[in-house]
Order: C-alpha cells, then structure tokens, then sequence
C-alpha cells in the first residue's frame, strides 16, 4: 500500500478555491480512492464536508476547496483537509491547514 501525503498550494483570499493535492509514493499499480474530510476555522464560507478523491497511477489528485467571499475583513482562518480511508483501510496522516 502506498503512503499517502497531503498537501496545499498556500493561502487563498476568501472567494477564491483553495487547491489541495493528496499524492501516493510510490504510485498505486492502480487507481486508489481515498477519503477526506474538510473543515474549517473562521467565517469565510467553507463548508464542512467529505469526499472521495481517486488517485491514478501517476499517483497525485488535485482537488479544489470553494471559499465564498464579500466585503467584510474577517480575521484569518484556516481550512483543514484530512485524509481518511484509502480502499477500506485506514490511513494515518497529519493535518495540514490552509489559511485564507
């Protein structure tokens, strides 16, 4: 089984997507679908969910978080996307906020 990692692009201005990329190394022989979970601190509009992310066997799958935006400055935030599952197994991976 692969590990797995989690990984952002950086901050992101609220109205904007936040981009996240889960990676396999070394790369899956075969499509892998993994778990994750996404929260958030702070009141920029993300909403707290899960989703299944399939990674290729080129082993990496970006996948965008919508912030929602407006006039107000807020204090920052931050969204965390947490891995889950990978094909019923369980994985274990740190969490890795993104601010906004």
């Amino acid at each position: 089984m692969p590990e797995l990692s989690i990984a952002s692009d950086g901050d992101v201005t609220a109205g904007a997507a936040a981009s996240v990329t889960v990676t396999a190394g070394p790369t899956p022989h075969s499509a892998l679908i993994v778990s994750v979970t996404v929260s958030a601190a702070g009141a920029f509009g993300v909403s707290a969910s899960s989703q299944s992310v399939t990674i290729p066997t080129n082993g990496s799958k970006a996948f965008a978080v919508s912030t929602t935006g407006d006039a107000t400055d807020e204090p920052d935030g931050s969204v965390t996307a947490t891995l889950g599952t990978a094909e019923s197994r369980p994985m274990t991976t740190p969490r890795q906020p993104r601010s906004v």
